[in-house]
């Protein structure tokens, strides 16, 4: 009887111990899954601010980048525009000393050409002068000066158009030297020039027909005069 007393009071304790094992290990997985359920929601957001905080870094790296770019590109469209405006600076300073060029260069050539063609007129007037001269003397001795007067005719003719040539080329001169700015181009320049060239070489043609002229008149008067000094002679 005492036997089994003894072991229904062990087994009561192995039952009551194990009992208050599986308690206590129940209590501590309770503690355990509300300590997890606390500390996941914080866990999370830390997760999530440190998903934000990427996000912003990216985004500030990459408006930092973007911005860097606009200045490099801004910096670049500046340089190009500095180069520009030196070179459109060289290129009008360029085309300025070539048109001053230019107008020293038709000034002096208009003053040597003006002076020789106006020097030529003169002297071919002088030379019409002396044969009207000859040709009156060789009239009032009764020769026959037709011919000769003809020939001054069309010299005189000659030198008027070489005359009003020079006036022209004098006119046009001035108008290539007044080529004061810088948007004149060589065209435009090399277009004057030939107008020039073109005048002078008209000038130069009709002085050089009164000269021939006036030579075929003092050749027709050398025979007249003969004539004329024989007659004379014969007659005396």
């Amino acid at each position: 009887m005492k036997h089994i007393i003894l072991k229904t009071l062990i087994a009561m304790l192995v039952l009551s111990s194990a009992g208050f094992a599986y308690a206590e290990t129940d209590t501590d997985t309770n503690v355990t899954v509300e300590t997890k359920q606390k500390l996941l929601p914080r866990l999370k957001a830390l997760i999530e601010g440190k998903k934000e905080i990427r996000t912003e870094t990216r985004a500030d790296v990459k408006a930092i980048r973007i911005e860097a770019k606009g200045e490099i590109k801004d910096r670049r469209e500046e340089a190009k525009s500095d180069i520009k405006e030196r070179k459109e600076e060289v290129k009008g300073k360029i085309e300025e000393k070539r048109i001053e060029k230019l107008r020293e260069r038709v000034e002096n050539r208009f003053e040597k050409m003006n002076a020789r063609f106006q020097a030529t007129i003169e002297r071919l007037e002088g030379l019409v002068v002396r044969v009207q001269s000859r040709i009156e003397k060789i009239k009032n001795a009764g020769g026959d000066i037709l011919v000769a007067e003809r020939y001054v005719n069309d010299a005189k003719v000659s030198l008027e158009a070489a005359k009003v040539l020079l006036i022209s080329l004098k006119t046009t001169a001035e108008a290539t030297v007044a080529l004061e700015n810088a948007t004149t181009t060589r065209a435009q320049a090399k277009v004057s020039l030939s107008a020039l060239a073109k005048i002078a070489k008209d000038i130069e043609k009709n002085l050089g027909s009164a000269r021939k002229s006036l030579e075929k008149a003092v050749g027709s008067l050398k025979g007249v005069s003969t004539t004329v000094k024989t007659e004379t002679k014969v007659q005396n």
